[in-house]
């Protein structure tokens, strides 16, 4: 439930966002590019393109991982409740799985399991697309224009635009407006997206760098004091002061009631995390706010009052959070641990309030280049082809061959023959 700030990994390619241009990422030459978590499936993309999936049956062939059919030129993939998403190298997005709010953009309300299609617009090909983010039962695109579009579900004003109400599906791309009563322009100026289950958030570039949030909101999670338990346009995300929330250069990231942000390195914080929402399972790293819910960012610290910093980015799930440290590769999580969502086999308790270090037999674990969260799982890449899960496997989604409900509290393995991490570029 994550992204970061708005740049596609097209290979050797400089391409034109909005006001700017960048130079982007070239993938490496065989393996994992890059993970996503769903609330019951996880996918990976790979090198060559291809994209991978394990968990729901609507989502993937398999509780193991499997290449997704008719998916060849991803260049990123988003994982959902029971469907996901990929952003091919024409700028256009394709989805497979669950469609009963419209999630799949096709403009109908039929479920495709395993069968992926482009999402539509007024029947043609959604192009222009240089980043996507899903949430429970809807998904979003950043345009290269820097504004926005939404579809799917729209039962809290997830979606963005208040001219088709609260609760009234969409089942194609829907321009996320401002509702100021007389202009209502579109959001624009947008640097990078994030779903919630229910919550949408986007960061601004205009010079502070601040972020706005629209959805559903009755734990704060949207950041702004003064917003109603469910708004349909963006509201500004706030500081403790009632000042707009800035410097947030580094994306923001969604969770089921919670949101959280980096605060970059060249601010006083040092790339500490802020996190706001509900708290009822210390989600947000807080101590003082633990069982209750703030719509104001606070720190996240570890138990003596110091903060967790030096960041490289951060994920929510469900009612847990994980953030990678940039100095090691390693990565801490918090909140909720029923199912193992802390990935420490030592750490016994129920939740924790406290960031604590993913690891085995008391050993934390190191190199860690991409990180994401489901609702009740994560899963982190090291290299390009070793992939370690954790958390719930109800649905399959940790990728060793079957489901259950077992807390699996270390880090496993996928239990997949390495090939399908690989590409034949080189004949491998």
């Amino acid at each position: 439930m994550t992204i970061s700030r708005g740049l596609l990994f097209f290979s050797c390619v400089a391409i034109s966002f909005g006001s700017f241009s960048t130079a982007v990422r070239a993938f490496p030459h065989k393996g994992i590019v890059q993970l996503s978590a769903g609330a019951d499936n996880t996918c990976a993309l790979m090198a060559d393109h291809h994209v991978s999936c394990w968990g729901s049956s609507t989502v993937a062939i398999s509780t193991s991982p499997l290449p997704v059919p008719k998916i060849s030129t991803a260049v990123s993939v988003k994982s959902g409740h029971g469907f996901a998403c990929a952003l091919l190298l024409d700028q256009t997005v394709w989805c497979w799985g669950t469609n009963s709010s419209g999630q799949l953009g096709d403009a109908t309300f039929s479920t495709r399991a395993v069968n992926p299609a482009p999402v539509l617009t007024s029947g043609h090909s959604f192009g222009g697309v240089t980043a996507i983010t899903t949430g429970d039962a809807h998904a979003c695109a950043l345009k290269s224009d820097s504004t926005v579009y939404c579809w799917g579900s729209n039962s809290d004003g997830q979606l963005g635009n208040w001219n088709i109400g609260i609760g009234a599906n969409f089942n194609s791309p829907l321009l996320v407006v401002i509702h100021d009563g007389a202009s209502n322009p579109a959001l624009s100026g947008v640097g990078s997206i994030s779903a919630g289950a229910s919550h949408t958030c986007a960061t601004l570039g205009d010079p502070a760098e601040t972020a706005a949030c629209w959805g559903y909101d009755p734990y704060g999670q949207l950041g702004n004091t003064s917003a109603p338990s469910a708004i349909d346009s963006p509201v500004t995300v706030e500081a403790p002061d009632g000042s707009p929330l800035g410097m947030i250069e580094d994306g923001i990231t969604g969770g089921t009631f919670h949101t959280c942000t980096i605060i970059p390195e060249s601010s006083p914080e040092n790339n500490s995390l802020a996190c706001w929402g509900d708290n009822s399972s210390g989600e947000l790293g807080n101590p003082f706010e633990l069982g209750s819910f703030t719509a104001i960012p606070a720190p996240v610290v570890f138990s003596d009052g110091t903060k967790l910093v030096n960041l490289a980015k951060v994920s929510a799930g469900d009612a847990f959070t994980c953030a990678r440290l940039a100095t090691d590769g390693s990565i801490a999580c918090w909140g909720t641990n029923y199912l193992g969502q802390l990935g420490n086999n030592r750490f016994a308790d129920a939740y924790s309030v406290a960031p604590v270090a993913v690891g085995a037999d008391g050993n934390t674990l190191t190199g860690f280049e991409d990180m994401v969260t489901g609702s009740a799982h994560a899963c982190g890449l090291i290299g390009s082809d070793t992939v370690l899960c954790w958390g719930g496997n109800g649905f399959g989604q940790l990728g060793i061959g079957s489901k259950d409900t077992d807390t699996h509290s270390v880090p496993v393995n996928p239990g997949v023959d390495g090939s399908i991490f690989t590409d034949n570029f080189d004949g491998d």
